[in-house]
C-alpha cells in the first residue's frame, strides 16, 4: 500500500543526523571546514532521513567522527565512492 510518493527530494544518511526533530542537526565541509548546520526533516525510510530544510544537493555531509567536531574545526575529508 502506497500512501504517498516523493520524487526529486534531497535525503540524509541517519547516521549523519545528531539529535532529534526541532534539534536536528548535522556538518557540512565546506573547504576544510566542518559547519554545523540546523535540519528540518521530513519521513524517515529505512536508513535515510527526508530534508525538507538545511541541505544543498552536492554538499558533502559528515557520516563518521561528527560527535567530536565542533562548528569551525578543520577537517580532512575522505570519500567513500560506494556512497555516492
Amino acid at each position: 500500500l502506497i500512501i504517498e510518493e516523493r520524487k526529486n527530494i534531497p535525503v540524509v544518511m541517519k547516521e549523519a543526523v545528531i539529535g532529534k526533530d526541532a534539534g536536528a542537526y548535522l556538518y557540512v565541509v565546506q573547504e576544510d571546514t566542518a559547519r554545523q548546520r540546523s535540519l528540518k526533516l521530513g519521513i524517515r525510510e529505512g536508513a535515510v532521513y527526508e530534508v525538507v530544510e538545511g541541505l544543498k544537493e552536492g554538499e558533502l555531509v559528515v557520516i563518521m567522527g561528527q560527535q567530536r567536531l565542533r562548528d569551525g574545526m578543520k577537517v580532512s575529508v575522505q570519500e567513500d565512492k560506494d556512497i555516492r
